[in-house]
């Protein structure tokens, strides 16, 4: 009896942790594990009632009749303590199976999250790369005009905005638009 009182626990204690509570619309995967445990579960109980009936109608055999069948059939009860404990050992099988597929599943939330957060932060860092290039650059061409500046005497920033306020809207785009200059200017030798 200590064994059934036991057993019932434990059932009871896997039902809650479990199966109460859990939601339906689950992925196929944790629905099918979850599912054999129910299983196990019910046939663990079915076994206990039946155990349970058969206890019941010993106990109320005449002490003569009882003792008759434990002399006769001292195997009786032995049969149903192996099938309960197999019954358990399936039970912690299946308890076991939701424990990984749980803990998958956490995992699975826990990548999730991790890709999330590497998103949130990546942003700021591409945007800063960005700022950072365009500062590059703008120091680069600073350079070039100071280096340009030191080799010549010739004021070559007044005869090109010069230049460029005679010049008409659209000359010289037809260049500016060719594939082989595009191509040029946007290799790393240019």
């Amino acid at each position: 009896m200590e064994m059934v009182s036991h057993l019932i626990l434990r059932g009871g204690i896997y039902e809650s942790l479990y199966l109460r509570g859990r939601d339906t619309s689950l992925h196929m995967g944790e629905f099918s594990t979850l599912s054999y445990m129910e299983s196990a579960l019910v046939d663990l109980y079915s076994e206990i009632l039946s155990f349970l009936a058969h206890s019941m109608s010993f106990l109320e055999k005449a002490t003569v009749r009882r003792a008759a069948c434990a002399i006769f059939h001292p195997d009786a009860f032995e049969a149903y303590g192996s099938k309960l404990q197999a019954l358990e050992r399936r039970a912690e099988f299946s308890v076991s199976n939701c424990e990984s597929h749980l803990a998958q599943l956490g995992r699975d939330d826990l990548k999730t999250q991790l890709r999330n957060t590497e998103e949130i932060v990546n942003a700021p860092v591409i945007r800063t790369d960005l700022r950072v290039a365009h500062l590059w650059q703008m120091a680069e061409a600073r350079e070039r005009c100071n280096i340009l500046q030191w080799i010549s005497t010739i004021h070559y920033e007044t005869d090109h905005c010069n230049a460029r306020k005679g010049r008409l809207e659209g000359t010289g785009d037809w260049l500016l638009a060719r594939t082989q200059y595009l191509e040029w200017r946007d290799s790393p030798t240019s």
